[in-house]
Order: C-alpha cells, then sequence, then structure tokens
C-alpha cells in the first residue's frame, strides 16, 4: 500500500486532523465520474487538492491516500502502482500551492461535476406544459381580472398574486398604482389595504376618489365628495402613516381587517420604507418571507 512510503514523521503530525468529508467526497466523484482516458488526470487534480487542504489541516493525509488510492482502483485503471505515485505527487504538489489555488480548484471541480453528472432535470416538461396550454384554451386556467381597457389587457391581467413595481423617484409609480386598484375595484369590487408611508393618507384618499370621479376635487361638489368619500372606504382601507410600521406590523395590521371584512390586495408603497426589527436578517431575506406569507394567507399582490 502507497501509506507505507508516508513517513513517520509525517503521519504523527497529521493523526489529530479531524477530517472534513465533504472535501474527500468531492474528490471521490471527481474519480468516479473520469471518463475514459482522462483517470490519471483526473486522479492528479483531484490528489492535488486533497494535498491543499491537507496543508490546511482541513483533511487527514492517511484518510485522503485511503479514498483516493480505493476510488482509482474501483476505477480498474491498467497499474495501479502509476496511480500510487500519481496520488502522491498530486498531494505533494497541492501541499506547496497557494490556498487561494485550492479554492479555485475546488470550485472549478464542482462547476465540471455539475457540468456532466448528466443530471437535465432543470429542463421543463414537454408534457406538462402541452397538458397547461390545452386547459388554459379550453378556459380550465383562470385567467384573471381584465382592467377595462383592451388593449392594456393584452399586457396585463389581474390576478392575486405578488407584483412589484420598480421604478425612479417621483415618476408616478404610486399615481400608476393606485389608479390600477380603483379600475379592479369599479369593474370587480376588489378591496384594498393600503400602506403609503410618503404620502398622507388625505392625499390617497383624493386621488382614489379623483380616479373612481373621473373628476377634479375642486370639480365635484361637496355632495360628490362625501359620495366618493363613502366609495373610498368601502373599497380601500388605509392604514396610518403617522409612525413607522415594522413588516411584521404591517402583516398583523392586515389580518385583524380580515377578520372584519374581506380583502383581496395589500400595497406596500414603498416596500422598502418599513422599519426592520429583526437583527441579522438582511431586507431582501424578510421581504421574501413577507411575501410568502401574504400570498399563503392573502393572496395578496404587494407594490
Amino acid at each position: 500500500m502507497l501509506f507505507d512510503d508516508i513517513p513517520k514523521t509525517q503521519v504523527a503530525e497529521v493523526k489529530e486532523i479531524s477530517t472534513d468529508y465533504t472535501k474527500l467526497h468531492l474528490a471521490a466523484r471527481m474519480i468516479r465520474n473520469a471518463p475514459d482516458g482522462e483517470k490519471h488526470n483526473v486522479l492528479l487534480k483531484a490528489s492535488i487538492l486533497m494535498g491543499g487542504y491537507i496543508s490546511v489541516g482541513r483533511v487527514d493525509e492517511l484518510e485522503a491516500y485511503r479514498v483516493l488510492e480505493r476510488e482509482i482502483e474501483l476505477r480498474e485503471v491498467d497499474d495501479m502502482y502509476v496511480a500510487r505515485n500519481t496520488i502522491r505527487d498530486g498531494i505533494e504538489r497541492g501541499k506547496m500551492a497557494p490556498i487561494h489555488e485550492t479554492i479555485e480548484a475546488e470550485e472549478e471541480a464542482q462547476r465540471e461535476l455539475l457540468l456532466s453528472d448528466g443530471d437535465m432535470s432543470f429542463m421543463s416538461s414537454d408534457v406538462e406544459d402541452l397538458d397547461w396550454i390545452i386547459r388554459y384554451k379550453n378556459g380550465e386556467i383562470e385567467k384573471g381580472c381584465g382592467t377595462g381597457n383592451v388593449l392594456f389587457d393584452k399586457n396585463f391581467i389581474y390576478k392575486k398574486e405578488f407584483v412589484m413595481i420598480s421604478g425612479h423617484s417621483s415618476v408616478g409609480k404610486t399615481t400608476f398604482m393606485l389608479y390600477m386598484m380603483v379600475t379592479i375595484a369599479v369593474n370587480h369590487s376588489w378591496v384594498w389595504v393600503i400602506y403609503s408611508s410618503e404620502n398622507k393618507t388625505a392625499n390617497v384618499k383624493i386621488k382614489l376618489m379623483q380616479f373612481a370621479c373621473g373628476k377634479s376635487l375642486d370639480e365635484m361638489t361637496e355632495g360628490e365628495v362625501r359620495y366618493m368619500m363613502k366609495w373610498v372606504s368601502k373599497h380601500f382601507n388605509l392604514i396610518d402613516n403617522t409612525k413607522m410600521l415594522s413588516y411584521a406590523d404591517l402583516l398583523v395590521y392586515t389580518e385583524k381587517i380580515t377578520r372584519h371584512r374581506k380583502i383581496d390586495g395589500l400595497l406596500i408603497d414603498p416596500y422598502n420604507s418599513s422599519r426592520l426589527l429583526l437583527h441579522r436578517t438582511s431586507q431582501d431575506q424578510l421581504l421574501s418571507t413577507t411575501t410568502k406569507l401574504l400570498v399563503r394567507s392573502l393572496h395578496s399582490v404587494t407594490g
């Protein structure tokens, strides 16, 4: 066995090292997947990689020799003597390599394994997609609610799903969203919860009233203003924004509203204005969690 070639002093130095078997597993997979004609080159790469991790104490040297030799032996190479020398030479080269080369070699090995593992499960299924297409054609798939504008409906329809609208500041994102929300409230009686931290709630209600009425506030009579206010109250629930709320607050308040009336959608405008309370949690992670909760429990639309 090749183990006998390792100097005794060297064995004593690595005896107490605990092995990261994920590294050894990677080397084993490299050898197992090596095509005929490339087994020697792959064995050398795997050995160099293990040498790098031996040098930093991530892999026990005796264990590395054992696994590498066993894996190449299972590939039925012509000359195990040559294979053992390759392992030894590779490990010694790896020990001398800078750690960044070891890390790069591991990343390249993982990438190559991914490319050559034969797993094509990431491809879409023509059978499943055809079934969906046929059901869609036959009207068995919900197509959502139209906006009332024939041209716009060719590109957008309302569904109770997550929607994010982004753009530069002061280009009309909020105005556009409020208009769209009014159209579905008028055409399909949707009821909304709105938290708009950057706009006075009274101003938001004015815009909703004007869109629904088709008149500016100055053009409305006081009677029309009062009538439109009742309509807004029926279809829109605005959360007070005088205090900065957290995402957790918004979810609790929205769920609280749903216990009193049916809610079809939730608008958070802008989504990144809410106060974050969780330490070591990124904004993106919290948004992802919030989105899953909304879609699952409220079938909400968030902008």
